[in-house]
């Protein structure tokens, strides 16, 4: 009997590299990370089936109907890799700087840049993505712990490799960004303490496929960014959250609302100790809360909430709508 030696799910990389243009590879990513989690990103096989009679019960044959890449790749939160994952994710990003630190400011763009991902399992599998675009991205975080990202790919082109031909290291010196300190939350610029942080971007793609087994393209639909925070609740009418304000229109308000209580957010993630400065900071100009769930417990816990929000359009100003949402990140790249 053959025997076949495990091989430790340990040993894994993601590389990533922005494209210049659809079609055209990047020559060698940008950044290069391990996982946080188990990702489920790999080519996939659609598959149909034939439908005629025949002379028996069994199912017809199957035939392959469409071929590509999709799945998610969890990451921890380093600044240099958040720096390309906010530019892919709301498709435009603007640097500065002239020396590390350098700033890279991601707002939002109608379509998205394609990118490259090189992918390697336990030192055996190693694959190259072509023509990617990022579908959504989710950020995670809770008061002790580095913040997480998972992002979700929908690709084209699958391409196996001999070996790992990615030219740059993993990110192992770059500190993990955490929820650091009292002010990592701002409502209308006035600064609060959080327990936990959720936010998702999802840019809702669609995979066109003309003429062959493979994806013509990636086409981004109509873009939703929503979200949680965790506090303490204070009072009826104490921020960050604002009960009587979200059900009653006002902290006077006494009958129940038909209008949004809208906010302006900013959270603030950076390392521990500096410098040079690494950091990451979300502005939601304006947002609204979908939920402010506040219960009491017959355990006698302090109660805490678990404040949902989602981001609206700011408007026109000057014939120009403002963004509905940028990320600045920090880092010691020059380009993002």
């Amino acid at each position: 009997m053959a025997s076949i030696t495990g091989i430790s799910g340990r040993i894994g990389t993601v590389a990533l590299g922005i494209q210049t243009a659809k079609g055209t590879a990047a020559a060698a990513p940008t950044v290069k990370a391990f996982y946080n989690a188990a990702p489920s990103v790999k080519p996939y096989q659609n598959d149909a089936r034939f439908s005629m009679t025949d002379s028996n019960r069994d199912a017809g044959d199957p035939y392959v109907s469409q071929i590509g890449v999709a799945g998610d790749v969890p990451v921890y939160c380093h600044a240099e890799m958040m720096a390309l994952l906010w530019h892919l994710t709301l498709g435009a990003n603007a640097d500065t700087g002239a020396g590390d630190p350098f700033t890279h400011t991601a707002t939002p763009a109608n379509d998205l840049p394609y990118f490259t991902m090189w992918r390697m399992v336990g030192n055996t599998i190693f694959e190259k993505y072509t023509d990617c675009k990022i579908n959504q991205l989710t950020i995670d975080g809770g008061a002790g712990a580095p913040l997480t990202a998972t992002f979700n790919v929908m690709g084209i082109t699958s391409t196996f490799l001999a070996s790992d031909v990615t030219t740059v290291d993993p990110i192992t010196t770059s500190p993990y960004l955490y929820m650091d300190g009292a002010g990592a939350l701002k409502v209308d610029t006035v600064a609060y303490p959080i327990h936990a942080l959720n936010l998702v971007v999802n840019n809702n793609l669609t995979a066109f496929q003309a003429d062959t087994y493979g994806i013509d393209n990636v086409d981004p639909g109509g873009r939703d960014i929503t979200g949680s925070y965790s506090v303490r609740f204070g009072g009826a009418t104490t921020l960050p959250l604002d009960y009587r304000s979200y059900f009653y229109g006002s902290d006077a308000g006494t009958a129940q609302a038909t209008t949004f209580a809208n906010h302006a957010l900013d959270f603030l993630f950076t390392r521990q100790v500096g410098p040079p400065a690494r950091s990451m900071e979300i502005q939601i100009p304006k947002a609204r809360w979908a939920d402010v769930p506040v219960q009491p417990d017959p355990g006698g816990a302090v109660i805490e909430v678990q404040c949902a929000f989602e981001a609206m359009r700011q408007g026109f100003t000057t014939h120009i709508e403002g963004p509905i949402m940028t990320a600045i990140t920090i880092d010691g790249t020059a380009t993002a």
